[in-house]
């Protein structure tokens, strides 16, 4: 899972259109309801090593990923920020395609062995 960098996208100086799991083409999307909310977190390896959380649901009528960025009041928000702020924290959005091909089989794996 090397290839997921959170040091790209909104918010970093490296202009690539994807980071983490988020596809930032298309903005910020609507939250899901009802549906099972994984954490995720990447250890970062840079000159402040720390942890990025985000969360990741399934919307399990098409499929799609969508990944939640913590907000002020949420755990992970502190820690996130102090690595990169990106100024949309509290928000879903959608997840990249290259992230929800490992993740999601992971996931529905996951489901069926608890």
């Amino acid at each position: 899972m090397r290839q997921y960098n959170v040091w790209a996208g909104k918010g970093t100086s490296s202009g690539e259109p994807h980071s983490v799991n988020i596809d930032w083409t298309q903005g910020i999307a609507e939250p899901l309801k009802g549906v099972p909310v994984y954490d995720v977190s990447f250890l970062t390896t840079r000159t402040n090593p720390g942890t990025y959380l985000v969360r990741y649901a399934i919307d399990p009528a098409t499929n799609r990923g969508y990944v939640y960025l913590p907000g002020k009041t949420d755990a992970g928000y502190r820690d996130n920020v102090f690595l990169i702020y990106r100024a949309v924290e509290g928000n879903w959005f959608h997840a990249w395609d290259e992230w929800e091909k490992p993740a999601n089989p992971l996931i529905a794996k996951s489901r069926t062995t608890h």
